[in-house]
């Protein structure tokens, strides 16, 4: 139950002491970096056999510089959030449209990660490169990328993880919102 969690963290009366948008900045900072880690350990297992002939060195670098990507990317996705809560926090956290926005900006969030996610995996799959700009060439005649890209790949499960993607963001994003709602 969402009230024995919220007991559980601000028992005390620690809202004297902890504005609410600290702990839910905090929160979505771990639960968007947990994504893109679970994300890369999903491309390793998936691609693993890409990665054979590797050097461990260059491997951990790699690791390395996505992390702080990683870093980066979640502090710019969560930032309107911040600012948002920040600014306004009583009105953020004990409004309807607060409430309301967060659920949009967490489901708009996971549709867009969960997509950027399939790109990079279906053009590492296709063309052996992780995402970047040579992408575009296939924006070029996009009538025929779209045809091969139905043609190859599962489109219809794909669109279907993006839905799943979405509601689980969405639920996530509301259990975020509630918990640190005082």
């Amino acid at each position: 139950n969402n009230n024995h969690i919220r007991n559980l963290l601000y028992h005390n009366n620690i809202k004297n002491y902890i504005p609410a948008y600290i702990p839910y900045i905090l929160i979505c900072i771990a639960v968007t970096l947990a994504f893109f880690l679970g994300y890369k350990w999903g491309f390793i297992a998936l691609f693993a056999d890409s990665y054979n002939a590797v050097d461990m060195d260059e491997i951990q670098k790699a690791w390395k510089v996505s992390t702080r990507f990683d870093i980066r990317a979640t502090i710019m996705i969560i930032m309107p959030l911040l600012l948002l809560s920040i600014s306004i926090p009583n009105r953020y956290f004990n409004s309807p449209w607060g409430e309301k926005l967060n659920k949009w900006y967490f489901t708009i969030m996971g549709i867009l990660l969960i997509l950027l996610v399939m790109i990079d995996a279906g053009c590492f799959s296709y063309t052996g490169q992780r995402i970047n700009s040579s992408l575009m060439e296939f924006a070029k005649n996009p009538l025929i990328s779209l045809q091969m890209l139905y043609e190859t790949y599962p489109v219809w499960w794909g669109l279907v993880g993006i839905a799943a993607g979405a509601v689980i963001f969405r639920w996530v994003g509301i259990l975020i919102y509630n918990i640190c709602r005082y």
